[in-house]
Order: structure tokens, then C-alpha cells, then sequence
């Protein structure tokens, strides 16, 4: 067979012709093996299932090709080698697809084994390093027996991998996650399916060796090329590149040719080199099953076409011109994508020049017809006064004599612009607030109201505004009347003079929040307020302050004016009162507030059975915890520590508050204004939450501490005391409460009180004069 490749005659010789037939069969024969093993892997739902039954699918993959080697050993008369004999003969040929799934195997085994298992399993891998044990395609376990049996401790070995939920727990969300993310791998299935072409492929190395083996047939062996042949025609191949003479690289190329027709680099490099103007070289790899010439030449194109500038129009069709002349060059024959960019291209510049104002042409003639009209039109424009109507009428009849769709535009443009210059021109504005224009019938009609308008305007604005105004209003809206104004500007400034009177009118009639029926009535309304308010600051206001109080209800004043004395009323009524109440609170305030400093000043006296005990929720104390210890509690520890612990509670409120917030500022900027703000919200939040559980759970423990009666009476007795204090710490917006509680105290209630205070205090006299 002869062939002319870089334009030498070469002979392919009969040998090479026989090798390359059973080649370009078994290339075939992979790749449709291949593709049924995709097929039977898409029936994986899991890394589980992948691990047991790839053996299984890689076997019916694979058995159709091992089945065609030994229908050709029978073909040749050959029938002392089955299945099982010829996969054992050649088994590291076919069983290229063991090694990337024994890795699938060994992360499984990762994920599932505990350690004592993986120590086994790895001593297993070392010994057989992942090769099929016993046997090939004779369906008698050959396939399936793997190497990983012996470490499985499986009869069937690690082709059907099941783990029983040993060692680690496989059904662990952890584990799933793990093993999920491995299956889903696009590289689990390329890198085993990969294994499986190269297992089917082998298979015509197997064959030609068998058919040499037993004498049959030895001249397609003679024809594969040997690996010094190979390692040779490499060495040759990659010298080429120094080679400046053409003559002396052809050569060189051709010898590495003879030597390995299957170098997918010895066809790039004579590509780029030589270039394909006759499509020989591309024909020769075709015969020799290389596609890497095809994918070569598609490379070259695509990136010498992106080399190339797309700028303007010209560039592009130079493009491609440029592009074409390569794909001669190298007989380039496949689709051609690489151009469709530089089409693109093309196209757009063609699409841009067939475009004037937005109006797309057939042809470029039509472009360039439309092109000159446009100038002229523009010619036209520019001698038009945009200010004028019949100037532009004028010009709108001069643009209508062409007939393009460019005119058309312009001629409705303009006639838009005519009919918007002269709603302007028609339309006033009559200067009054929140009033509509008015619109006129002709430019000249405006004018002339325009001016009346402005007039009008002066004449309001001279009378200026309040109730001062009120005669220069009436005096313009006579003018208005009896003077010859356009009715309907007349009628709008009418209507605002009487907006502005009715206004004067109202603020008029309106005293004290209530608008009355006459100006005498609200005069009069003001005249009584403010006699009622100078009768309660009166010197004798309070002896007639029910005389006054009537006066009040049955005055006409509003609402709000009403509640204004009555309130000054009430004051007046209840002066003593109410300084009575003003008096107790400071003083009850005063005192809360010393018990709270002097707490600081003292600790609680504790037992052993309070000293150093704690009760926390969630790491948070709630015993206070300023304790000294005592061994006996008397009178005075009882009366210290119901103060303490009440002062110590709310003081505790405030100054751990004030310490966990300055704690709580740190380096960052960000950081501190946020907390500067949600910070402040929540320690005041956590603090009160805190006080009232912390001074319960102190009273309580402190209260059950072994001591004498004298220091229980001074325990509950001081413990008391602040809340009675607090009863006379009044609420100031409740001025009214406040009296009427005062009020209720009678003699019999003031007396009952004294008398409880002797009895309490003579108590405490006691213990006192005994020490406690």
C-alpha cells in the first residue's frame, strides 16, 4: 500500500497493513465497549452499589470484545484456547481497568473500615496489588475473584464489597456525606470507564500474540511496532524540531514514520511544520486510526483566527480570506465554527453600514440614498427657528417632499416639536399657588392674559397676608369685579382673594382652639380665660376656688382651655398637699439612696451555712457574694444585713452594669459602635432581669442561717424598711393619685401606724439595751 506523505512516496509494508486491520478493528470494538459499560454504570445509584457491581458490568462490557478474539482464534482453527484460558494467558493486558477501581475500593474502604480492618486490608493491597486472582472471562469467578478477597475475608471477594456495618458506621450521615461525594465524582466513572476502553484495546495485542504464539499467523505481529522501535521514533520526532532544512526534516519525519505510524505528536508537528494542502497526511492518520490530525488542525485554525484583528470591516474580510487560505493549506475538511465569529463580524459591520437612524435598508445602496437625504434634511434643520411656528410649518413641508422612511422620522419629529412649542406658547401660568395653567386658544390670546396675570399677582401680594390684610383684599377683589379682566383669570383670582378672606375670617372667629360663630364671641372667650387664670393666681384664690371651679365648667372656652385651668385649679386647691408629697419623696429618696451607698461600707455577716455557697443558672451568681463570717448572728447583723442586702442588690444592678459594658468595648471600630448601642440595651435588660431573683435568693439564704430572735426581729424589721420607705417615693405624673391617697389619711390610720412604730421600736430597744 503506498501513500504520498510529505511529499515522498513512502510504502506501507504488508506487515504493518495486517497489524493495523486487527488495530483499527479492536479501536473500534473498545469504544462500543465503552459505551455499554456507561450504560450498566448509569444503573449506580450509590458508591456501595458502584463497589459491587462493577465487576459484574465490567465484565459484560468486556465480554463481547474477548468473545471476538476467540471467534477469530477459531476462524484460524484454533480450538485449544477457550475464554478462561486466554484471559489467564494475557490477563495484565485486559485487566487495565483493575487500577482505577481498586481505588474507588480503597476510599470505600476508608470511609467503612475500622483500623484493625484497614491494617488488614493494606497488607492484602501490598501482596496483590490490586491484580484479578484466579481465572478471567470464564464466568467461573475469574472476573469477580479480586485481590481484595483475602482482606475482605469474603468468598467472592472484593468484587461484591460488603461491609456488614463493620468498623466505621456506614450508615453515618458523615460517612453518606463522604461516600455521596465520591460517587457523584465525574472522575469515579471517566477514570474505570477509561480502564475498560484500554482492557478491550489490549485485547488485539493478546490476539496478534496468540495467533504468533501457536504459528498461525505471525506477520501482524511482525508489523506492531516494538518499544525500541517506538522509544526510537520518539527520539527522532523530538530532534525534528532543530532541523532548520525542510529536505533533512522530511526525512527525519519520515524515518520516525516507519519506525511508529501511531505518534499522535509526529502528526501535529508535520501539521504545523508542513501544513495539508493535499489532504495526504490527514488520509495516512485516518488510515493509521489517529484523530489527533482532525483535533490539530481545528486548534491551529481557532487559534490563528483569534491572532487576528476584528476592528473594522475591512480587517474582518481580510479575516477571513486568511482563514480560508489556512484551511486550504492544511486540506482542512471538517465544520467550519472557526469562522463564525469572524461572519459575526462581518455581518455586524454590514448590518451597521445598511442602518441610518435606526432604520435598517436591504441593500447599501438604499443605505447610501437614505444617507444623502438625511444630509439634505439636516441642511434643512439647520436654517430652521425652533421659536417659530410657521418657520418650522415651513420646514415640515420641505422634509414631506422626500419619501424615505428617514423623512417620515424627521417630518414627525419636527411636526412633535411644532405642536409642543405651541401648547407652550398657548399655555399660562396665572402665578397663584397650587392652580392649574390656563390654556389659550392662540399664542396672542396668551400673551395678553399673561400679562393681565402678572398684574393681578402684584396687586395680591401688595395686600400681603393675617387679618391686616383683610381690607386691601376686600378693596382688589371690588377692583376685580368692576374692572374688564378675562372672565376665567378673573374667576381664579376671585377665588383665591376669597380663600384668603375666609382664612382672615376664621383666625378671627377662633380663640383658644374653639372657632366660634362670631368675632365678638371669640373676643369675649379670651377676655373670660383670662379672667379665670388671673382669679387662680389670685391672693385669695384658694378660699374661692369652688366659686372658681364653676366658673370654669360653665364657661364657653374649649376643651383644651378647660383643662388648662381646671388643672391650675386643682394646684391651687391642693398647694399644701402637694408639697407635702414633693417633700416625703426627696426624703424617701434620699433615704433609699443612703441605704444603697452605706451598703458598700458594710459586709453581710454570715454562717457556715451562707459563707462561700453559691447558686448559679447558666454561670450566673445569684448570691451576693460581700460576706464576712461570723459565728453567732445577733441583733445588729440581723439589722445589717436586711439593709446590705437590699443596698447591695440594686447598687450591684448599676455597677455591673456600668463594668460589663466598658468590658465589652474591644479593638474593632465596627464592633464597638455596635455594641456601643445593643450593648447599652442589653446589659440593662440582663440587670434587671437579674436584681430581683439575686435579692430573693440572698434574703431567703440569709434569713434561714442559724442566729439568736433578736437577729430574725432585726432581719425582718430592716429587711421591711426600704419598702416602706418606698411608699412615700410619689409618682409625679400622677399628681392627682398622689392627693387623693394623702387625703385618705385619717387620724385613726396615722394613729394605728405610731403605735406600730413604738411597738417595733421598743422592741428594738430591747435587744439593743441586752446586745442583741
Amino acid at each position: 500500500m503506498e501513500y504520498r506523505l510529505l511529499g515522498q512516496q513512502i510504502t506501507i509494508d504488508a506487515s504493518k497493513v495486517a497489524y493495523n486491520d486487527y488495530r483499527r478493528q479492536y479501536f473500534l470494538l473498545a469504544q462500543q465497549a465503552k459505551s455499554r459499560f456507561k450504560g450498566l454504570y448509569q444503573n449506580n445509584h450509590s458508591l456501595e452499589q458502584v463497589v459491587k457491581a462493577i465487576p459484574d458490568q465490567v465484565e459484560g462490557a468486556l465480554l463481547p470484545v474477548v468473545q471476538a478474539c476467540i471467534q477469530e482464534l477459531v476462524d484460524h482453527d484454533i480450538l485449544t484456547i477457550d475464554q478462561e484460558a486466554f484471559s489467564q494467558a494475557y490477563e495484565p493486558l485486559i485487566t487495565a481497568w483493575t487500577e482505577p477501581y481498586m481505588e474507588v475500593c480503597d476510599k470505600y474502604a476508608e470511609i467503612t473500615m475500622n483500623e484493625a480492618q484497614m491494617d488488614e486490608y493494606r497488607k492484602a493491597r501490598r501482596q496483590y496489588r490490586g491484580r484479578i486472582v484466579g481465572g478471567g472471562f470464564g464466568f467461573s469467578g475469574a472476573v469477580k475473584g479480586m485481590a481484595m478477597a483475602g482482606a475482605m475475608n469474603m468468598a467472592i471477594g472484593a468484587g461484591h464489597m460488603v461491609f456488614n456495618a463493620l468498623g466505621k458506621a456506614a450508615s453515618s450521615i458523615s460517612s453518606s456525606m463522604k461516600m455521596g461525594r465520591i460517587f457523584d465524582d465525574p472522575n469515579t466513572f471517566a477514570k474505570i470507564a477509561d480502564g475498560v476502553f484500554l482492557s478491550a484495546f489490549n485485547c488485539h495485542y493478546a490476539l496478534i500474540h496468540c495467533l504468533s504464539e501457536t504459528g498461525i499467523d505471525s506477520l501482524p505481529m511482525k508489523g506492531m511496532p516494538t518499544e525500541e522501535a517506538q522509544r526510537a521514533a520518539v527520539s527522532i520526532l523530538n530532534n525534528a524540531q532543530y532541523i532548520s532544512d525542510d529536505t533533512q526534516c522530511r526525512n527525519a519525519l519520515i524515518q520516525s514514520f516507519y519506525l511508529d505510524p501511531y505518534q499522535d505528536d509526529w502528526y501535529r508537528f508535520a501539521l504545523r511544520r508542513f501544513g495539508d494542502p493535499d489532504g495526504q497526511l490527514e488520509q495516512v492518520a485516518g488510515y493509521f486510526g489517529v484523530l489527533a490530525i482532525q483535533e490539530e488542525k481545528e486548534a491551529q485554525l481557532i487559534a490563528y483566527a483569534k491572532t487576528l484583528p476584528l476592528d473594522t470591516e475591512a480587517q474582518a474580510l481580510e479575516a477571513h480570506d486568511k482563514v480560508l487560505a489556512l484551511c486550504a493549506k492544511m486540506h482542512y475538511t471538517g465544520d467550519m465554527e472557526v469562522l463564525q465569529e469572524i461572519d459575526d463580524a462581518i455581518s455586524r459591520f454590514d448590518l451597521r453600514y445598511r442602518t441610518v437612524e435606526g432604520v435598517v435598508f436591504p441593500s447599501r445602496r438604499e443605505a447610501d440614498e437614505a444617507r444623502e437625504e438625511q444630509k439634505q434634511i439636516q441642511d434643512i434643520l439647520r436654517s430652521v427657528d425652533f421659536q417659530s411656528l410657521s418657520s418650522m410649518e415651513d420646514a415640515e413641508q420641505r422634509i414631506g417632499a422626500y419619501a424615505s422612511a428617514i423623512s417620515k422620522r424627521y417630518q414627525e419629529d419636527l411636526q412633535q416639536r411644532r405642536l409642543d412649542l405651541k401648547q407652550e406658547l398657548c399655555t399660562v401660568d396665572i402665578l397663584l399657588p397650587e392652580s392649574e395653567p390656563l390654556n389659550c386658544e392662540t399664542p396672542e390670546e396668551a400673551v395678553h392674559i399673561r400679562a393681565v396675570a402678572k398684574k393681578l399677582y402684584q396687586a395680591l401680594e401688595v395686600c400681603g397676608d393675617g387679618p391686616d390684610a383683610e381690607q386691601a383684599l376686600l378693596k382688589l377683589q371690588a377692583q376685580i369685579r368692576s374692572g374688564n379682566n378675562p372672565a376665567v383669570l378673573a374667576h381664579r383670582y376671585l377665588d383665591e382673594i376669597q380663600y384668603r378672606l375666609d382664612k382672615i375670617d376664621q383666625a378671627c372667629r377662633t380663640a383658644l382652639g374653639k372657632q366660634y360663630a362670631t368675632r365678638e364671641q371669640a373676643r369675649q372667650a379670651e377676655k373670660t380665660y383670662q379672667k379665670i387664670k388671673d382669679s387662680l393666681s389670685g391672693q385669695h384664690a384658694k378660699r374661692h376656688i369652688q366659686e372658681i371651679k364653676h366658673q370654669i365648667v360653665s364657661a364657653d372656652l374649649s376643651q383644651e382651655a378647660k383643662d388648662e385651668l381646671d388643672e391650675l385649679a386643682f394646684r391651687c386647691e391642693n398647694s399644701t398637699q402637694l408639697k407635702a408629697i414633693g417633700l416625703m419623696s426627696t426624703i424617701s429618696a434620699l433615704l433609699l439612696l443612703a441605704i444603697v451607698i452605706g451598703s458598700y461600707f458594710f459586709q453581710i455577716s454570715a454562717t457556715g451555712k451562707l459563707f462561700g455557697k453559691s447558686v448559679d443558672i447558666a454561670g450566673i451568681p445569684l448570691v451576693i457574694q460581700a460576706q464576712t463570717p461570723a459565728i453567732e448572728l445577733d441583733f445588729y447583723d440581723g439589722v445589717k444585713n436586711g439593709l446590705v442586702i437590699f443596698g447591695r442588690a440594686i447598687g450591684d444592678m448599676f455597677v455591673e452594669g456600668v463594668l460589663d459594658y466598658l468590658e465589652g468595648f474591644g479593638p474593632g471600630i465596627i464592633g464597638n459602635i455596635v455594641w456601643a448601642v445593643a450593648g447599652f440595651f442589653w446589659l440593662v435588660i440582663r440587670q434587671m432581669l437579674l436584681v430581683i431573683p439575686r435579692y430573693l435568693v440572698t434574703l431567703v439564704l440569709a434569713f434561714i442561717q442559724p442566729g439568736s430572735i433578736g437577729y430574725y426581729f432585726g432581719y425582718i424589721v430592716s429587711s421591711a424598711a426600704p419598702f416602706m420607705i418606698a411608699q412615700f417615693c410619689f409618682d409625679e405624673e400622677k399628681p392627682r393619685e398622689n392627693v387623693e391617697q394623702i387625703k385618705s389619711w385619717n387620724w385613726k390610720k396615722i394613729l394605728k401606724w405610731i403605735m406600730i412604730l413604738v411597738v417595733v421600736g421598743g422592741i428594738c430597744f430591747l435587744f439593743i439595751k441586752n446586745g442583741g
